[in-house]
């Protein structure tokens, strides 16, 4: 009898590259339900292209992606977009946007041609706004909040297209740490709602706190995927960033720790 079970995401011998040159090759990965995966790797090793990939935007050179079963490549736009939300890196610049109307065009997908946003859009919005503890910004021009608010209106905005996929790109860069712990933890209380969730992620020790697993892209392949435990070890480490590092377990939160040793 054939199993009914599915992966969320099934990625399957996924390959890509620019301009003739290969980025990654037979990237296979399969995620389940509730699952964080932190997805790590030096800069340059296709973390974002992946996600893009993950989320439709790019073809890959070769491989095939489904999402709950369903082949990526025969979903229509609207039907990506009510399996999958993308918060991008860090966009710093929406003219003449308010934080509400910003976390609005989440739910244009849901919406026909010409057809006006509800009061259940509008509800909706101020739910997520208020989630991320920014309901007192929602009429505060979007171009003057600082780096950390302006997060988390993206994450509201992500959360508002009301997805049980969730791609976060680089989520924390360059923030305090304070709202990166912030961003972080309200991720992975959703996985309570049934949600999955891929993050790249720079930050290995905040990897390593957050997600369930770890997938590290180096050298042009999927070198490792499994639990921080399993794949954050010196040896590893070293050989995926040509480096030397030393690793302990926090004495608070029990997982691994890393320092890059000069």
């Amino acid at each position: 009898m054939e199993s009914l079970y599915k992966p969320v995401i099934s990625l399957h011998n996924v390959t890509h590259g620019f301009n003739k040159k290969p980025l990654f090759s037979g990237i296979t990965i399969e995620i389940q339900k509730g699952e964080f995966i932190g997805l790590i790797g030096p800069n340059g090793s296709g973390k974002t292209t992946l996600l893009s990939i993950i989320n439709g935007m790019v073809k890959p050179w070769g491989g095939n992606i489904y999402i709950n079963g369903n082949k990526l490549q025969n979903m229509i736009p609207k039907e990506r977009a009510a399996s999958m939300s993308f918060m991008m890196q860090p966009e710093h610049s929406l003219p003449m946007f308010s934080a509400l109307e910003v976390v609005l065009t989440a739910r244009y997908p849901y919406k026909r041609i010409y057809m006006q946003l509800t009061e259940k859009d509008y509800s909706i919005a101020r739910k997520m706004l208020k989630y991320v503890e920014m309901e007192e910004f929602e009429n505060h021009d979007f171009n003057t909040l600082s780096a950390g608010e302006k997060q988390l209106v993206l994450f509201a905005r992500t959360l508002a297209q009301e997805s049980n996929i969730i791609l976060l790109d680089e989520p924390t860069s360059n923030l305090d740490i304070t709202h990166k712990e912030k961003i972080l933890s309200m991720a992975k209380s959703l996985l309570d709602e049934g949600k999955t969730v891929i993050a790249a992620i720079h930050d290995l020790n905040a990897a390593a706190k957050y997600a369930s697993r770890l997938a590290l892209l180096s050298k042009g392949k999927l070198s490792t995927i499994g639990t921080p435990d399993e794949v954050l070890t010196e040896q590893v480490l070293s050989y995926a960033y040509d480096g030397k590092f030393s690793r302990f377990t926090n004495p608070v939160t029990g997982k691994p720790n890393i320092c890059y040793i000069p």
